[in-house]
């Protein structure tokens, strides 16, 4: 059983009583950050094993679409800002947890310079879901031609 290796397999299929889910539905989860970079920083992880954003394929932009969604929706129930907000996924090798998610952080002025650098946008370890769909929709018209 996958959650025996991977800590947030055990959480997204509830094997973990330690973890509060913010949001839960048969596909995705959401819960806190336990190293919070902000008062708002969540996750948002799909229930499927999916080790990280570089293996990602075109037919999976839907799924990047609706996490970025639930994200937005859990923080803006919780109080956070939308509008002072980094929603993004860590690149490999930059990431703590080999299953994709999407870090959901606010307000922006509460993140260290440390956090800055490590959640900025555009960067070699640190993409927005825009980023990730545009290079999925690059590849895909790449293996096209």
């Amino acid at each position: 059983e996958r959650w025996n290796c991977c800590v947030f397999c055990k959480i997204a299929h509830g094997k973990d009583p330690d973890t509060d889910l913010l949001y839960k539905d048969d596909n995705y989860v959401a819960f806190r950050s336990i190293k919070p970079a902000a008062s708002h920083h969540y996750l948002v992880v799909p229930k499927n094993h999916i080790k990280d954003a570089v293996g990602l394929k075109p037919h999976h932009i839907p799924m990047l679409e609706q996490m970025e969604y639930i994200g937005k929706e859990v923080l803006s129930q919780l109080g956070g800002d939308l509008n002072s907000s980094r929603l993004g996924y860590h690149w490999p090798p930059f990431i703590s947890v080999p299953h994709l998610h999407l870090h959901v952080i606010s307000p922006e002025c509460e993140l260290s310079s440390r956090s800055h650098i490590l959640f900025k946008p555009g960067t070699r370890w640190f993409r927005t879901t825009n980023q990730v769909i545009s290079k999925l929709n690059t590849r895909s018209l790449v293996s096209t031609l």
